[in-house]
């Protein structure tokens, strides 16, 4: 349960920054809903990261840097 919910938050985080460039799709009656969900952008970014354990070590000690990101800011 602690790695579904691990890869579930690491998804959210990863595709945040990128949610504006999701393509939305406009229904005729004025309704707008983006095309692909946040967390499915964010596991396809995840999944290519995992090719190799070291990758993905990297991967994680690089999101640690990032201290001005919104999810960051509204945890602490």
């Amino acid at each position: 349960m602690a790695l579904l919910c691990l890869a579930y938050a690491l998804s959210i985080r990863v595709a945040w920054a990128g949610q504006s460039a999701i393509r939305r799709i406009h229904y005729a009656n004025q309704t707008v809903f983006p095309a692909q969900s946040i967390f499915r952008q964010g596991l396809a970014i995840l999944t290519a990261k995992c090719t190799s354990l070291y990758r993905f070590v990297v991967f994680l000690i690089s999101l640690g840097v990032a201290k001005n990101h919104v999810i960051i800011k509204n945890v602490q």
